[in-house]
C-alpha cells in the first residue's frame, strides 16, 4: 500500500474544515498532509500511530497534530468483519497555518497559540478537564457559522495552548515528504495488523522493508522507540484483553487466538504489559460488573 499525501479539500464558505466521519472503520493508511488537525474519536478503539508513537485510543481520544506528521488509526479487528453493530466515528478540524493570513499567529496576542502550533508537530494528546471542555466545543462548532465559527476555533486553540493536561506523542516530528520511509512503515504496520494471529518471522517483515533482519530491527527501534517483538506482543495482548472481556473463551483459547504458541509465554507477556495475569484481568473486570 502506497503512503498517501492527503490533499485536504477546503470549503468555499469556510477558511477551515470541520468534518465528521461515520464509517465501518477508519480506512486511511499511514498518511500525512500540509495542515493542522484536531481529532476527536467519538466511537471506535484500538491503536493509533503518530510519528514514532504507537499507542491505544478509545472513545473521547483527543489529539492535535501538526503538518506533515505521518499518522493513522487502526480499529479493533471486529470493525473489519462487516459487523453492522459497530461504527467508527470522529470529529476532525483541519486548517492551514496561514488560513488567517501569513502573519496572524506571529502577533503578540497569539504567542501562546504559536507555541502550541510548534509543539503540535510531535502530536499532542489531551486529557482531564481540558479534554472535556474541548469535546463540548467540538460538538458545538459543527453547527456554528460565520464569525462565531471562527471565534470558537480560536477559543479552542487558546484553551489547548494554555493547558498543562497534555502528553507529547512522537519523540520528534517526521517529515511527511519522506515518502519512501512512510511507505515502508505503512507496509510493516499493515502486515502486522493483518497477520498478528499467525507466526511472524522477522525475516519476512524485514523483506517488506527491503532490509536485512538486523538492519530492520535497528530501523524499527529507532522509528518507534521499541523493538519489533515488543510491538507485536502489544498488538497481540491488546486483542487478548478484548477477547478475555467480550468472548466466552478460556485463557488458553485466547492465547492461541491471539498468535501465541504456548500458554506460559502468553501469561508472561500479558503480565509484563498489563501487570496482572490474564485470569486476574478477567476477574477484575467481572468484579466491577453489577
Amino acid at each position: 500500500m502506497k503512503a498517501q499525501l492527503e490533499q485536504v479539500p477546503m470549503c468555499r464558505d469556510s477558511s477551515f474544515l470541520v468534518r465528521e466521519f461515520n464509517v465501518p472503520y477508519f480506512e486511511a493508511p499511514l498518511h500525512f498532509h500540509p495542515v493542522f488537525e484536531l481529532t476527536l474519536i467519538t466511537e471506535s478503539k484500538w491503536k493509533r500511530f503518530i510519528g514514532n508513537h504507537i499507542g491505544d485510543f478509545e472513545v473521547d481520544d483527543l489529539v492535535f497534530m501538526g503538518p506533515d506528521l505521518p499518522h493513522f488509526y487502526r480499529c479493533n479487528p471486529e470493525y473489519y468483519a462487516h459487523n453492522p453493530e459497530v461504527r467508527a466515528r470522529a470529529i476532525i478540524i483541519q486548517f492551514s497555518g496561514d488560513f488567517l493570513g501569513s502573519a496572524f499567529f506571529s502577533i503578540p496576542e497569539m504567542a501562546a497559540i504559536q507555541t502550541l502550533l510548534e509543539r503540535s508537530r510531535r502530536g499532542i494528546c489531551y486529557y482531564g478537564e481540558t479534554r472535556k471542555t474541548i469535546i463540548d466545543k467540538l460538538k458545538a462548532i459543527r453547527y456554528a457559522e460565520g464569525v462565531d465559527k471562527l471565534t470558537q476555533l480560536l477559543q479552542m486553540l487558546d484553551i489547548l495552548a494554555k493547558s498543562p493536561e497534555y502528553q507529547l506523542l512522537s519523540s520528534h516530528a517526521y517529515a511527511g515528504q519522506n515518502l519512501k520511509d512512510t511507505e515502508r512503515m505503512n507496509k510493516v504496520y499493515e502486515f502486522v495488523m493483518e497477520h498478528y494471529k499467525a507466526v511472524i518471522q522477522i525475516g519476512e517483515v524485514a523483506a517488506l522493508a527491503h532490509m536485512s533482519p538486523s538492519a530492520f530491527c535497528r530501523y524499527f527501534k529507532k522509528r518507534t522507540r521499541k523493538t519489533f517483538t515488543t510491538f507485536l506482543n502489544e498488538i497481540r495482548i491488546s486483542n487478548a484483553c478484548k477477547l478475555l472481556l467480550e468472548e466466552n473463551l478460556s485463557v488458553i483459547e485466547v492465547c492461541y487466538e491471539c498468535g501465541f504458541n504456548n500458554l506460559s509465554n502468553f501469561n508472561r507477556q500479558f503480565k509484563a504489559i498489563m501487570k496482572v495475569s490474564p485470569l486476574q484481568y478477567r476477574q477484575q473486570y467481572v468484579a466491577t460488573q453489577p
